[in-house]
């Protein structure tokens, strides 16, 4: 009887709540992280991982340290079995595709390095930072393809496969709240324009933000311009999937317009009258009117000749309309070819008016251009006699050069080029003209 109580007792001190050994942790699947370590990420006691809920609060912290590719919890009994799959080693991570922006710019932007462990997780992230590093130089039909390659004992190369796209044009561009000014007119003033059949030779309809917000300022500085001081002009741009490109918005508020009373001028100086003080034309908005002159003198030093290579020649960079080394002292002895041998010095001077060709869509970037150049060179300073030749005649005219002309102007992506044609008007017997003549700058 007193060993039936004590076996009853025993069976009801093992049916008590507590009285149970305590669950102890079994971890299976680490080839490379410490059991013990896995252990003590979890800080909940065993008895309390009972719940899914409490199971999902405590796969967070393995999680966390990007050491695990899973992580599962199962009970058996009064173990807690917990198995990890370890995610793998980078022995190498490298980026395939990309030719516009470079391997070390990416490198820095995404948090996967290699020697690191690699997650789907972090994977996924760090394709988003790529696209987004695409998105922000204007392609957004950029794609990214991780691929692994397993190189054995969890170890794995990561190659980011890029697909760059071409640069994502602007489709369409709108300006909202212009009552003064046309969008025509508007297009004119900003640099981003439209994608359209002329695309290949331009780069003004790839969307740039750093240009767009330029645009808006240049707008501002428009309206200011034509009275307008309270003007207040914001860009937004917006990515239409459907149209594969930008639709960008202009909103103005152009305020009320100011404009100038009666200017009245007291001028103290008995020989000017202060009307006349007031002889201003507007050239327009888009007409631009250049002027330049330049002038040079060379002396040498001593009495000593003028050395051919630092003398000064005369031709299109000076008054076009002329070949080079078209114009200036030169070689008229008979019997040689009559070469230009340069001047000590010269003068020009040039005047040109610009215009954007009526009809042509802004976008083009083709404007033409009226001028007149004057300007002439002289004073030979070399040598003019030789041993054993004959002496060197000289053609050494001080007279005026000038020319009439215009030009087609292209603000290409490369810079501005232009064509001149232009019609000499006066000139020396011994000077070389030449009509046509293709540079490189706006003037």
């Amino acid at each position: 009887m007193r060993m039936l109580c004590a076996a009853t007792l025993s069976v009801l001190a093992l049916c008590r709540p507590g009285a149970a050994s305590e669950p102890t942790i079994v971890v299976e699947g680490n080839r490379g992280t410490d059991a013990q370590a896995i252990r003590e990420l979890f800080h909940a006691s065993s008895e309390a991982l009972l719940t899914p809920a409490a199971i999902d609060a405590a796969l967070k912290e393995p999680y966390e340290t990007g050491l695990f590719e899973d992580v599962k919890i199962a009970r058996s009994g009064t173990h807690l079995i917990v198995t990890v799959v370890e995610a793998p080693l980078i022995e190498r991570l490298r980026f395939e595709g990309n030719r516009q922006v470079k391997d070390k710019d990416l490198a820095n932007e995404i948090a996967l390095k290699s020697r690191g462990t690699m997650t789907k997780a972090a994977v996924r992230e760090d394709v988003a930072r790529i696209i987004e590093i695409y998105h922000r130089n204007g392609r957004y039909q950029v794609e990214v393809t991780p691929n692994t390659i397993a190189r054995g004992e969890g170890r794995v190369d990561l190659v980011f496969d890029i697909r760059e796209g071409a640069k994502t044009g602007v489709k369409r561009i709108a300006f909202f709240g212009n009552r003064e000014f046309a969008e025509s007119r508007l297009k004119g003033v900003i640099k981003t324009t439209e994608s359209g059949w002329f695309g290949f030779l331009k780069s003004s309809d790839v969307y740039d933000a750093d240009r767009i917000e330029a645009d808006a300022d240049l707008l501002g500085r428009f309206y200011v311009k034509n009275g307008f001081a309270d003007a207040h002009v914001s860009a937004a741009a917006a990515y239409d999937p459907a149209h594969q490109g930008f639709m960008l918005t202009f909103t103005i508020d152009e305020g009320a317009r100011y404009r100038l009373g009666t200017i009245e001028i007291d001028s103290r100086i008995v020989a000017l009258d202060g009307s006349s003080l007031r002889n201003y034309h507007d050239l327009g908005n888009d007409v631009i009117g250049l002027v330049r002159a330049q002038g040079g003198y060379f002396t040498p030093y001593g009495g000593q000749t003028l050395p051919l290579t630092s003398s000064f020649f005369g031709g299109p960079q000076l008054v076009r309309g002329f070949a080079v080394n078209g114009f200036g002292p030169r070689d008229v002895t008979p019997g040689t070819t009559q070469d230009n041998i340069g001047g000590s010095r010269y003068w020009t001077t040039s005047a040109e008016l610009q215009a954007p060709i009526p009809g042509m869509p802004p976008e083009i970037a083709l404007k033409t251009a009226f001028f007149a150049d004057a300007g002439s060179l002289w004073g030979y300073r070399g040598a003019t006699s030789f041993p054993s030749s004959q002496s060197l005649t000289v053609a050494d005219s001080q007279r005026v050069r000038s020319s009439i002309g215009s030009s087609l102007i292209w603000d290409s992506p490369f810079g501005a080029l232009r064509v001149d044609y232009a019609y000499p008007i006066s000139k020396a017997s011994t000077d070389v003209t030449q009509r046509l003549h293709f540079g490189v700058g706006a003037f």
